[in-house]
């Protein structure tokens, strides 16, 4: 199955639901299900976002106590990646052409980076793995074994 790293937060942000566009600077032409994978790797970037307001309120409605260790090194949900589409303009209303110019608002705004050029990959239909995954992660989309994650798909619960 199709799999995607990410550092903590943004890893659980999707998971739980407050987060469904991913930026990257680079796009896939790949539609479908994909896990999302929490990274090992930390850095101060992380550790700012972490405490960003828009965290701490989307981990507030998620019922995840403030300061609470995140899982790294693991898959923690399953998507279907929908549409991955360039960011055409920013301003005070960023842009991108996700179904008719569909405009990013906070807290979306403040969980990626929508610069133009970048690409936004819109996920959808976000189910929360109830344990998550010990696994390797890679850079760009990579594979994990259907056996690995094949009893927690069939027990995730809707973000």
């Amino acid at each position: 199955m199709k799999c995607l790293s990410l550092y903590q937060p943004w890893a659980t942000l999707i998971a739980i639901g407050a987060k469904s566009i991913e930026t990257r600077s680079w796009s896939t032409r790949y539609r479908g299900p994909i896990l999302i994978h929490a990274a090992k790797r930390w850095d101060r970037s992380c550790s700012l976002m972490l405490f960003h307001p828009d965290t701490l309120q989307a981990w507030n409605t998620a019922g995840i106590p403030q300061g609470q260790r995140t899982p790294v090194g693991a898959v923690l949900a399953i998507a279907d990646l929908l549409d991955c589409v360039q960011v055409v303009d920013t301003g005070c209303l960023l842009v991108t052409k996700l179904a008719n110019e569909e405009r990013i608002y906070p807290p979306e705004e403040s969980f990626g980076n929508y610069t133009p050029g970048r690409w936004a990959w819109k996920l959808a239909n976000i189910r929360r793995f109830k344990t998550p995954i010990p696994c390797v992660g890679h850079q760009r989309i990579f594979n994990v074994p259907d056996e690995l994650v094949a009893d927690q798909i069939r027990q995730a619960v809707p973000a």
